[in-house]
């Protein structure tokens, strides 16, 4: 059946599905123009006292290195909100992980070198024994958040060119996989179970059915049962940093004769990013098995943080309404 297609990883969205950017740009932009007023009509009132305040506000920036890099429930709302103020993503932030867990450098480090070998071992058939037999080694690292975020990195990097792999290796990733988010979802550490997301929807392995039929079947679909899918606050905080992470690689080039032109231009970018984020991410909610209401309130909610019209909400529906018709059908 043509809808087959529909069903089976970042290949199957539906084909209508196009573009998306970060709402925070106009945020940053009004909180400057605050920054400057505010300086202007104080400047002179507090000119004597100029550098005691340059040195108040200078451990503001450190302040931020008590932190988690990568994701921390604060940062999203007490209801799962994106924080309207956040000028970047938890995961762009200039902290150590060494700090969040408190490790010694030489004892960080040795968890990214090892991780780094394990990832290494696991996407080749002959390095199945060597990880399985130290197990316990990595359970122990993905405990600490520089054993996640370190796992997640370099399972992102080293699968950066690699789609299909053997069936023992999806196994191997699908178990290494659930132990990392499982650990992921009792420290609310959403960013290295994005960054798995991502590679989960991309990853597969050539099967052939019943009916002699090749199929593809897919890393994510060894991961439905994890718990973390079903936290609001993971899927806000997912799409947070997927709409930071496009801002940053597509930016406008401004256009110095047309300052209209040029907002245009961000408003187009803004509404296109937004909206492909969105479709990706009720996709892939779909695709893990929520229902068909938890998609449409997550979409609701996002579509007004982000400013989309009522007409794009109704595109999101629509394709969700189809998703679960043909669902049904099969």
């Amino acid at each position: 059946m043509e809808f087959l297609s529909i069903f089976k990883g970042e290949e199957g969205k539906p084909t209508f599905v196009q573009n998306t950017t970060s709402f925070l740009s106009s945020v940053q932009a009004k909180g400057d123009d605050l920054v400057t007023s505010l300086k202007k009509k104080t400047a002179n009132a507090v000119q004597q006292l100029s550098s005691a305040q340059l040195s108040t506000n200078a451990p503001s920036g450190a302040s931020h290195q008590d932190g988690d890099e990568d994701s921390s429930a604060s940062e999203y709302g007490d209801g799962g909100d994106p924080a309207m103020y956040a000028d970047e993503a938890p995961m762009e932030r200039k902290l150590s992980s060494d700090s969040i867990d408190s490790l010694p450098v030489e004892e960080a480090d040795k968890y990214r070198s090892d991780i780094r070998q394990f990832v290494m071992a696991m996407l080749t058939e002959d390095g199945t024994e060597v990880v399985t037999k130290n197990a316990h080694i990595f359970q122990g690292y993905i405990e600490h958040h520089t054993g996640r975020s370190a796992f997640a990195k370099e399972l992102r990097k080293q699968t950066d060119q690699l789609k299909q792999v053997p069936a023992s290796v999806l196994r191997l990733l699908a178990s290494f996989c659930n132990s990392t988010l499982i650990e992921c979802g009792k420290n609310d550490d959403f960013s290295p179970a994005a960054s798995i997301l991502n590679v989960a929807f991309r990853i597969f392995q050539q099967d052939v059915n019943s009916a002699g039929k090749v199929v593809l079947i897919y890393l994510y679909e060894s991961l439905k049962d994890q718990m973390l899918w079903q936290s609001t606050r993971f899927w806000n905080a997912a799409v947070f940093i997927a709409l930071q992470e496009e801002r940053v690689n597509r930016q406008v080039v401004p256009n110095n004769t047309d300052d209209q032109e040029n907002l245009d231009a961000e408003a187009q970018l803004h509404d296109s990013i937004v909206y492909n984020q969105l479709s990706k991410f009720a996709w892939r909610m779909y695709s893990l098995g929520l229902s068909k209401d938890a998609c449409m309130d997550f979409l609701r909610k996002q579509v007004e943080d982000t400013s989309l019209s009522k007409g794009e909400l109704y595109l999101h529906s629509f394709s969700l309404s189809v998703m679960f018709a043909v669902a049904i059908a099969l």
